[in-house]
């Protein structure tokens, strides 16, 4: 990895930044919209789209804000589409989900090689971001074969998990009007973040968002499931199966707060069908499990009536009716505590 390495004076960072963003990007844009056009040949409604899906304003018609690797990237939307692989909609769609995550993912390691410039080498905030701009370029080609590998491993384990759950469906049930998935979704929430985040810097802060959502992140790995995002003092997850999604929430409650750094967790599970989009899951069990996380105390699990029943027959944990609660929205709900059968004061 290359060194960061303290930075010099930069009177004109503005001017540096466009240099490297040129180094990354591979050449300095020369093409305009016009050009586009000329060499495509494709409507001013596909450079929209495209443009759309990217997040960025169409450029005035002769403004140079394009390079090579533009025209290509266009040529090859385009052949997808005129080929018949693809629909237009679709692949704006591919693209839109590619670029809102990859922008998260860019924002996240500039701030961690920034977060680590501070802590080895000493540097105060600006300093540090200017050190990570001046090497950032040198750190690219490292920082995409991680994203290609990542990527490969995830399609790999997404592919073997539909087909798992394709095999499980009996024959004939296509589910047809309903939510089409069955998942396990769950919200962890730091108790009294307010209070402890406005007692922080911004080194303490954000060594407590780190330690939570990496901890979470891990945990949630550990027995299978997935983060579905994170959301600034609670994290969304979900997994496949009800025991699954239980062994997650009781981890998260029991590791989250164990450390001086973090506050308690409380945390909430449901079993219900829900819809599946752009990498984040809707419906009304996860409207149902963002209200019952609010039911929790500290260091508590609560799940609603039915995923309670679910989990009768998982020898690993025991329910304990609450008291009935008021869901915004959903109306009376009988929250159950979930616990593990091995735990102290347990009625079990």
């Amino acid at each position: 990895m290359a060194d960061i390495t303290p930075p010099p004076a930069y009177p004109a960072t503005p001017f540096v930044a466009e240099a490297r963003a040129r180094g990354v990007v591979g050449a300095a844009p020369t093409l305009s919209v016009r050009d586009l056009l000329a060499q495509t040949g494709v409507d001013y409604s596909r450079i929209e789209q495209m443009c759309a899906a990217l997040a960025v304003p169409v450029p005035n018609w002769d403004e140079r804000a394009f390079t090579n690797k533009d025209l290509e990237a266009l040529e090859w939307v385009t052949e997808l589409v005129d080929d018949g692989v693809l629909d237009a909609e679709t692949e704006a769609a591919l693209l839109r989900g590619i670029s809102h995550s990859v922008e998260r993912l860019v924002w996240w390691q500039f701030q961690v090689l920034a977060d680590d410039a501070v802590r080895r080498l000493g540097l105060d905030d600006v300093e540090a971001r200017i050190s990570v701009l001046d090497h950032i370029a040198d750190l690219a080609d490292v920082l995409e074969a991680q994203m290609v590998y990542v990527w490969r491993r995830h399609l790999g384990a997404t592919i073997r998990w539909i087909g798992r759950r394709l095999g499980e469906v009996p024959e004939g049930d296509s589910r047809s009007g309903a939510l089409p998935l069955m998942r396990s979704v769950g919200f962890v929430d730091l108790v009294g973040y307010t209070e402890t985040s406005g007692h922080l810097d911004a080194e303490g802060l954000a060594a407590l968002v780190q330690g939570f959502v990496a901890t979470a992140a891990d945990t949630v790995a550990k027995w299978g499931g997935r983060v579905v995002k994170s959301l600034g003092d609670a994290v969304m997850f979900s997994a496949g199966d009800p025991s699954s999604g239980a062994m997650i929430a009781l981890d998260l409650a029991e590791t989250i707060g164990s450390n001086a750094l973090t506050p308690p967790a409380r945390v909430a599970m449901v079993w219900g069908s829900v819809l599946d989009r752009f990498g984040d899951v809707f419906g009304p069990t996860v409207n149902l499990a963002s209200r019952l996380v609010a039911m929790a105390d500290a260091g508590q699990v609560v799940v609603d009536e039915v995923t309670a029943a679910v989990l009768a027959s998982d020898s690993r944990v025991a329910t304990i009716p609450l008291s009935p609660s008021l869901a915004a929205g959903i109306g009376q709900v009988t929250p159950y505590r979930l616990v593990k059968v091995s735990e102290p004061n347990s009625r079990w």
